[in-house]
């Protein structure tokens, strides 16, 4: 009989030193990498060439370089500013000659294109207000900050702008560093992604 709680403890120490083991373990399994959320597709894409051929008058914005000390911790104070007036002007031209169609951006948009969290956190939400709540298309030509000749950099991008771009195999998009055409109305634009180190654009009348 005296035996018995003895033995009782000893079983529970057991199972608590396997419980342990087992979180243990768990803890230092590999977790899997965090991916960049895409921004959000236009609510009104560009339309097709053949239907916006005849278009003569239009508006497009651009701008560039919103990286900022926040990147990865908090929203782009700063970027959401300028996206504020951009959505105030998008809705100001809405029903003129000279409509916004699609904003550019040249590069930059976080401070290391090559950590997720920089553009999850900072960047993505900020550009889903531009393509929702504006409507338009968005366009994101690489900088340096982008990273993209690095693995992590270049994926990161790509999974940003998955839904903004044609998709792998599509007739509208090269292969390789090549560039991905935009036209609308009687304007042609290529931009170079997503493998150069500089960031290139080509506006052809």
């Amino acid at each position: 009989m005296p035996r018995r709680p003895i033995r009782i403890s000893l079983a529970i120490v057991l199972l608590a030193v396997s419980s342990l083991t087992v979180l243990d373990v768990l803890s230092k399994a590999p977790q899997e990498a965090e991916r960049v959320t895409a921004i959000t597709a236009p609510v009104t894409p560009l339309p097709p060439e053949a239907q916006s051929r005849d278009v003569t008058r239009f508006s497009f914005l651009v701008y560039g370089d919103t990286r900022g000390r926040r990147d990865g911790v908090a929203i782009q104070y700063e970027h959401s500013l300028i996206v504020e007036s951009m959505l105030a002007q998008i809705k100001r031209l809405q029903g003129t000659p000279y409509p916004v169609r699609f904003v550019l951006q040249s590069g930059d948009s976080v401070a290391n294109g090559r950590d997720p969290k920089q553009w999850n956190v900072s960047f993505v939400p900020v550009i889903n207000r531009l393509t929702t709540e504006g409507g338009v298309a968005y366009f994101l030509v690489p900088g340096n900050h982008e990273a993209t000749t690095t693995e992590a950099g270049l994926r990161n991008y790509l999974d940003a702008v998955s839904a903004l771009i044609p998709p792998d195999g599509s007739p509208r998009r090269m292969t390789g560093p090549q560039p991905t055409p935009l036209a609308m109305g009687t304007r042609s634009c290529w931009l170079w992604t997503p493998t150069s180190r500089e960031t290139r654009a080509s506006i052809n009348g």
